[in-house]
């Protein structure tokens, strides 16, 4: 299966804050957020990705937050870039030989 899923958690992280035209990319229902699309949202993480892609193609990330993004002279930040950098180049590495083997 030629397909991943790469998911980060941002935690600690108060979006108006940081973000203040964070409305405009969130699913709201006037100022609130839109619960059913919440809901959907959860339900396509927690079971529809699970059961239509090979757990070795899902990846998931928690990563704390900092004022001002991520910095790589923090360690969970940096260790979380190479993380994701390194799976990410690994499994398109793999998928493009499965797919250069069934040619």
């Amino acid at each position: 299966m030629n397909r991943m899923h790469m998911q980060r958690v941002i935690m600690n992280i108060k979006l108006k804050n940081v973000f203040p035209s964070i409305d405009r990319f969130q699913d709201l229902e006037g100022k609130l957020p839109d619960e059913e699309a919440q809901t959907l949202l959860q339900n396509l993480k927690e079971n529809r990705l699970p059961s239509a892609l090979p757990s070795q193609n899902i990846f998931k990330y928690t990563v704390g937050w900092r004022e001002g993004g991520l910095h790589m002279e923090n360690n969970e930040h940096a260790q979380y870039i190479d993380s994701l950098v390194t799976d990410f180049k690994d499994k398109w590495m793999d998928l493009i030989d499965d797919c250069l083997e069934k040619r």
